[in-house]
Order: C-alpha cells, then sequence, then structure tokens
C-alpha cells in the first residue's frame, strides 16, 4: 500500500502499482559522474566523496578564516537578519531561561512522559499526551 492509495480509493480509481527500473541499457554511455564510481557531481551534494575541505581544522586565528567570517556577518548586518532574528528566536540565557527553574524542568519532565505517537494512515506521526 502507498500513500496514494487512499487518495486514490476516495477518487473512486483503481489504486496502480508502479515498478521503477532504474538500470542503464548495456549500450548506453556511461558520463564521468554516471560510472559510479562514488564522486559526486559538482555543486550537488558537496564536495566529492574523499576530499577534505580547505579550512577542516582550522579556527578564526587563520586571516582566511577571520575574513570569511567577517563577511557573512557583514552581510547578515546589511539584510537586516540580526534585526529581525531577534523576534522569532528571544534570547533565553541567565536569568531569562526558564528551564533553569526547577519547577519548570519538573513540569516539562512530566508532560515529556506523557507523550506518545499516534500513527496516522498515511505513514504520517504526530504526538499525543496521556492525561
Amino acid at each position: 500500500m502507498s500513500i496514494y492509495d487512499p487518495i486514490s480509493i476516495a477518487l473512486g480509481i483503481e489504486p496502480i502499482e508502479l515498478h521503477l527500473d532504474n538500470t542503464l541499457p548495456k549500450d548506453a554511455i556511461k558520463t564521468k559522474y554516471g560510472d559510479n564510481t562514488g564522486e559526486k557531481r559538482p555543486g550537488i551534494g558537496g564536495a566529492p566523496k574523499g576530499r577534505v575541505p580547505w579550512n577542516k581544522g582550522l579556527t578564526s586565528a587563520d586571516p582566511r578564516v577571520k575574513k570569511n567570517a567577517d563577511n557573512m556577518s557583514a552581510s547578515k548586518r546589511a539584510s537586516g537578519y540580526y534585526d529581525t532574528c531577534s523576534k522569532y528566536l528571544p534570547v533565553l540565557t541567565g536569568d531569562k531561561n526558564h528551564m533553569k527553574t526547577p519547577e519548570h524542568r519538573a513540569r516539562m519532565s512530566a508532560l515529556a512522559k506523557t507523550r506518545y505517537r499516534i500513527y496516522n494512515d498515511g505513514g504520517t506521526w504526530s504526538w499525543g499526551y496521556r492525561s
């Protein structure tokens, strides 16, 4: 049963079964990136397998890494990111952090212990809470 079967049954359409054949014909021309060597195409999914990024292990003490960090910060500042992110991500540090209080931690722990998954017909699920 696929996720589309309930839709097709509701519409009165007979469910169909699809079988995809992803094999290449014997006379197909293999490209550099299609020969299953594990090498990834540039720009799709990151660097090729086995390749180490140039900045791995470097910290902001390196001037090249510092320059990149400064450029990212400047572009965020210019776009207004720092002005708007606080309304979506409130700062909860120090005394404002409600999870530091024992009462709130106990309440959240008790709530998490009553949580369970409710599985839907379409393969999705959501949280349910026992009383």
